[in-house]
């Protein structure tokens, strides 16, 4: 297999050969009651394709009166070596109820599938913003609209290295990088675009991240691979910014605090 061409060779081997064992990978819905897994609700993924990520989330719909319903969105990458292109597909789920077989209560719900597709990298985040689903693929954020048990596109904007978790508050969307800290984004309604709002400017190997609202004041929270803990506060007055993430208290592993500015 290389590159976009894929060929498999059948080999003959021996009866007493072992051959290697693989693993597969499933999403499997639980009862959160008595935390069996219900009946009928598997989805086995394809060879080599694996989770990268999966979360609730509520896009736009007229089936209810809020206008926004929620889903499971899974994204997941297939990985099949370094001399073949990674692929991914974009799993949405509703979990709906039906009629329970007989003895067997847990059976009322079950995984509908609205849409499953191919995307020409791997899913590694997911989250919702304004009832549209965000996803990071290669080094790309793409919003979309669900519509039809389909996904249309409303906006993308390019980002760094490789975005491993994204979340939303508002219009707002903190996006955080394997080793280029974090970004936050905006997304405007009205001319449909999906714009950098504010970088740090300096390097930083991320683990994960939270939003923190104080009064009127919006922070974001981050955790590094060093046990750090980091807490930015946005600015956008201040100039002396120049348009990045401001001010940055530090917790360290060590128990120490610190601060540091961007460049």
């Amino acid at each position: 297999m290389t590159g976009e061409e894929k060929e498999f060779e059948t080999i003959e081997r021996d009866e007493r050969y072992i051959n290697p064992l693989q693993e597969k990978f499933s999403i499997q819905l639980i009862s959160p009651v008595s935390w069996e897994t219900i009946p009928n609700t598997r989805i086995d993924l394809e060879e080599w394709e694996h989770v990268t990520c999966m979360k609730t989330v509520a896009l736009r719909s007229q089936e209810t009166v809020s206008g926004l319903k929620g889903y499971i969105a899974a994204g997941t990458c297939v990985l099949q070596g370094e001399e073949v292109t990674c692929r991914g597909r974009i799993l949405i789920l509703d979990v709906i109820e039906v009629v329970p077989e007989p003895g067997q209560p847990l059976t009322k719900n079950k995984f509908k599938v609205l849409y499953e597709k191919e995307q020409k990298g791997p899913v590694t985040a997911l989250c919702h913003c304004h009832g549209y689903l965000v996803s990071a693929i290669g080094q790309k954020i793409f919003l979309w609209a669900l519509k039809d048990n389909d996904l249309t596109g409303m906006a993308f904007i390019d980002t760094q290295l490789y975005i491993h978790q994204m979340i939303s508050i508002k219009n707002f969307i903190l996006a955080a990088d394997v080793m280029k800290s974090i970004s936050l984004l905006r997304y405007q309604e009205e001319s449909k675009t999906l714009s950098l709002v504010s970088r740090d400017a300096k390097p930083l190997e991320v683990y994960s991240i939270e939003f923190i609202v104080d009064n009127n004041q919006l922070g974001f929270l981050v955790s590094d691979r060093d046990k750090n803990l980091f807490v930015y506060m946005y600015l956008p007055e201040g100039r002396e910014f120049r348009g990045h993430a401001a001010a940055q208290d530090a917790v360290q592993g060590n128990g120490h605090s610190s601060k540091r500015h961007p460049v």
